[in-house]
C-alpha cells in the first residue's frame, strides 16, 4: 500500500496541473470578444458559467492543499510553475484574491529558483525538458498578468528571456 502522504501529494499535484490548464483556457475564453459576443458560442458560455461554482469549490480544495505543494515541489521549479499558474490563472477567472496571492507566492519561489545564467533549477541542476516546461508555464502566466502587476510581470519577462537564452 502507498503512503497516505504520497497519495495526498500526488492528488494535489494532479489538481494543480489540471487547474493550470483550466485557468488558462477560462481566461482565453473570457478575453475573446468572439466567445463573449457570438451567437455561435451562447450555449457554451452558459455551460462554462454553470461550472463556476464547481470550479470555485475545486480551487478552494487546492488552496487548502497549498502547504502540500509548497513542501513537495520545492526543488522542482517546473512543478512550482504549474502551482503558480493553477492558483493565479484560475483565481483570476474566479476573482479569488486568496488564490491569486498564492499564485504570486509560488511565482516568487519559481523566480528564486532561477540561476543568473537563466537555468530554472530542477533538483539542483539543469534539465532541458523541464527548462522548457517552466518557460511555457511562465509565459502562460505572463500573458494574463494585470497592468497593476507590472513590477512582477517585468521580473517574469526577464526570467523568461534569460531562460530562453539559456536553452
Amino acid at each position: 500500500p502507498k503512503d497516505p502522504r504520497e497519495i495526498e501529494t500526488t492528488e494535489a499535484s494532479g489538481s494543480a496541473f489540471f487547474h493550470s490548464d483550466l485557468g488558462g483556457a477560462l481566461l482565453l475564453m473570457q478575453e475573446s470578444q468572439w466567445f463573449l459576443e457570438s451567437n455561435e458560442t451562447a450555449d457554451l458560455r452558459r455551460r462554462v458559467e454553470s461550472l463556476r461554482p464547481a470550479i470555485g469549490k475545486s480551487l478552494s480544495n487546492l488552496v487548502q492543499r497549498f502547504s502540500i505543494l509548497e513542501n513537495a515541489d520545492a526543488k522542482a521549479t517546473n512543478r512550482l510553475f504549474f502551482a503558480a499558474a493553477a492558483y493565479y490563472l484560475t483565481g483570476l477567472w474566479l476573482r479569488d484574491t486568496t488564490a491569486i496571492d498564492r499564485g504570486g507566492y509560488f511565482l516568487d519561489k519559481c523566480l528564486a529558483n532561477q540561476r543568473p545564467d537563466g537555468v530554472f533549477l530542477e533538483n539542483g541542476g539543469y534539465d532541458s525538458s523541464y527548462q522548457l516546461t517552466s518557460i511555457n508555464r511562465a509565459f502562460s502566466i505572463f500573458l494574463h498578468m494585470r497592468p497593476e502587476e507590472k513590477p512582477m510581470s517585468d521580473r517574469l519577462w526577464d526570467a523568461i528571456r534569460k531562460g530562453i537564452e539559456r536553452t
